[in-house]
């Protein structure tokens, strides 16, 4: 079976910024809501290893908690990624999904 999170990678939301994700929590009957990503940052990685972050910046209201929601993407496709709520900047509500993967063949 094909890991929808294995298919990620720092170049794949890089070509993705400035795009509308679709963002819906996966408990309960919430109504999704958009979110746009603003920035792909890399982080030190042993060999083998890709880590990186990626910044989305949602409404203001309401503040959506920490939690896993499933992000929809016409390029990137639909995946569960566990986001956390990071500040509140001028656009709204700043989001933060963590990526530590393994990048050796499977």
């Amino acid at each position: 079976m094909d890991d929808p999170i294995r298919n990620l990678s720092r170049s794949r939301f890089e070509g993705a910024l400035e795009t509308a994700f679709e963002i819906r929590p996966c408990d309960g009957d919430a109504q999704p809501f958009s979110a746009r990503l603003v920035e792909v940052k890399g982080r030190p990685a042993p060999p083998g290893r890709e880590q990186f972050s990626v910044l989305f910046v949602g409404p203001a209201e309401p503040i959506w908690p920490q939690g896993t929601y499933r992000f929809t993407h016409p390029a990137l496709g639909e995946v569960e990624l566990f986001m956390v709520p990071v500040g509140r900047g001028s656009d709204g509500i700043e989001y933060e999904v963590c990526f530590s993967m393994d990048k050796r063949p499977a």
